[in-house]
């Protein structure tokens, strides 16, 4: 378990602390640096949301059935994945992953994925939860990395976000 530990210790909090203050700093962004702050959040919002939904594709692959008690409890109560988070996995992959024909000019509205913000946030948001109380005991809860999530990250900054 303790190989179990360090992952969700290191690598899944990386990711999530990644996230919010990604989400967070593109409050106060302009242009180029907006885009970097954007991609950033959208780049660990994917990776998060492959852990916590995908199949494994190579072995070395972590996916969140791997750490819950239960694969079948955790997969039953874990939300599906909302149309605006569909659309967003498949725009993160075409304009952010990939170099595709489907990538959306800068001037046309579709382009724009600060609506799509809060959104991503919140589900990510609740799988992160519903995984922490899927963990079995003997591997370390992270209550502490739950706590800064709540107190800290996500703030308004729905307006800003509206012109990402």
């Amino acid at each position: 378990m303790t190989d179990k530990n360090n992952f969700l210790n290191i690598h899944f909090c990386y990711e999530i602390e990644m996230l919010i203050w990604a989400y967070r700093l593109t409050a106060n962004s302009q242009s180029v640096e907006m885009n970097i702050k954007v991609e950033t959040f959208l780049t660990h919002a994917r990776a998060l949301l492959e852990f916590f939904y995908d199949k494994k594709k190579y072995p070395d692959d972590a996916r969140a059935f791997e750490f819950v008690v239960d694969r079948s409890t955790w997969e039953s109560m874990r939300p599906s994945k909302s149309g605006e988070i569909e659309n967003a996995i498949d725009r993160m992959n075409k304009e952010l992953s990939h170099i595709t024909y489907k990538r959306h000019d800068s001037v046309v509205p579709e382009k724009k994925w600060g609506e799509l913000f809060p959104i991503i946030k919140d589900e990510i948001e609740e799988l992160i939860r519903l995984f922490n109380k899927s963990l079995p005991n003997e591997l370390d809860k992270i209550n502490l990395l739950l706590k800064n999530l709540e107190a800290c990250c996500l703030l308004p900054v729905q307006a800003k976000l509206e012109q990402a």
